[in-house]
């Protein structure tokens, strides 16, 4: 009946955005333009739950839930809508802008006596092909210009677990790495910091915070 219908349509919206999501993980796209295709996702799936379709007065509680449910996909399309068109990403384009960016080290052993010369902390960026949160990292939280800022108070390290040489998997063994994308913080002498790491993709301001906490803890 009707509830099996509108089921279906809500999971083909579902796949809809899932798809849009990965789409832009790629970073084959700008962030803008995924904004709005999911915005426009979200708008109409609201549409076809049937946010503008008169209610009974003698409506029961189920259809009053999808109309909420409706509102809500209605408002959070439009937020979206909004912050694609107008929001962006201010310390992204400033970073771009500036040339600014993380300089990241890919000789392990050389970043390592490095940070022992010079005494920085170590970030470690464990990535991966076909990873698509590793190139949201890449596409959208690296190249934040309060992230790049704070990035030159450590030597920055990307480890690449794609084809593991023995010099990349000690390392992931030695700071038990489950997987790509995983953030690891570290004293000059390559000890963790204990409670710092981060698994999965972060935005910009969840990095930042994390980089501010792992220099507290030195």
């Amino acid at each position: 009946g009707g509830w099996m219908t509108h089921v279906k349509n809500s999971f083909g919206f579902i796949m809809i955005l899932a798809a849009i999501y990965f789409l832009g993980a790629t970073g084959f796209l700008p962030d803008g333009l995924i904004g709005l295709m999911m915005a426009i996702s979200l708008v109409m799936w609201g549409v076809v739950l049937g946010v503008f379709t008169p209610m009974e007065n003698e409506a029961g509680w189920p259809a009053w839930l999808l109309r909420t449910l409706a509102v809500v996909l209605l408002m959070l399309g439009f937020l979206m809508f909004g912050r694609a068109l107008y929001g962006g990403d201010e310390q992204h384009s400033a970073a771009t802008a500036s040339g600014e960016s993380i300089t990241w080290e890919t000789d392990i052993e050389g970043a390592l006596e490095r940070a022992r010369a010079d005494g920085l902390p170590l970030m470690f960026d464990f990535t991966q092909d076909n990873c698509p949160q590793c190139r949201e990292l890449e596409h959208k939280t690296f190249p934040d210009l309060e992230v790049v800022r704070r990035s030159r108070s450590f030597v920055s390290v990307t480890v690449d677990m794609t084809r593991l040489e023995p010099v990349e998997e000690a390392l992931a063994e030695k700071y038990g790495v489950p997987g790509a994308p995983r953030i690891v913080f570290c004293r000059s002498d390559g000890e963790e910091l204990d409670g710092t790491a981060i698994q999965g993709y972060v935005p910009a301001s969840s990095l930042a915070g994390s980089m501010d906490r792992a220099l507290g803890a030195l």
